[in-house]
């Protein structure tokens, strides 16, 4: 059995797996948001987490309506671009978490207001994030992306529902507003 078809057989295993390993780090998401209230998340990737970070985009609209964009990371490591990072999160994704291209995109934002998703515990990119969220893929050795690109989906659907339930209007906070005296 080559590589590559070794860890497709492996991807339910490692889908359940990373569901668990990724639920506190999407809490602390969830709970991040909730406390900050940003307008927007930017996004920080390459190659096949970039195509991860477009469907990212696409559900944080749909489940949240939340505004994603993509930071390009040369903007940050070749062009020496900074923001403090109000008004948003960044959010970087990464099978290996040691691109110094990506580190530098999410170090030119406030320290606060960087996530990332790796599937390297104790990675460049990871102790660069104020929030971590494992991709819980296990170890990788095919080239094709599997099953990063897998959970790293997995992680993110999550996140969107969570964050789209930290955006959502607190329903008992309005009737305690509304109760009479």
């Amino acid at each position: 059995m080559s590589r590559l078809a070794a860890e497709i057989a492996e991807m339910p295993a490692r889908l359940l797996a990373a569901a668990a390993e990724g639920a506190d780090g999407v809490g602390r998401a969830a709970a991040d948001w909730r406390r900050a209230r940003p307008a927007l998340v930017m996004t920080v990737a390459r190659g096949t987490s970039d195509a991860a970070a477009t469907f990212a985009a696409r559900q944080l609209a749909a489940e949240a309506g939340i505004l994603t964009g993509s930071f390009t990371p040369s903007l940050a490591s070749v062009g020496g671009f900074t923001h403090a990072g109000e008004g948003l999160r960044v959010l970087a994704i990464s099978q290996s978490g040691a691109s110094p291209d990506l580190r530098a995109a999410v170090e030119a934002f406030a320290p606060p207001t960087r996530w990332a998703l790796t599937n390297a515990a104790g990675s460049p990119l990871e102790e660069a994030a104020a929030i971590r969220i494992p991709m819980g893929a296990g170890p990788e050795e095919s080239v094709a992306a599997t099953k990063s690109f897998a959970c790293s989906l997995l992680q993110l659907q999550a996140l969107a529902r969570a964050l789209a339930g930290a955006a959502a209007p607190d329903p008992t906070a309005a009737a305690a507003g509304n109760r009479r005296s």
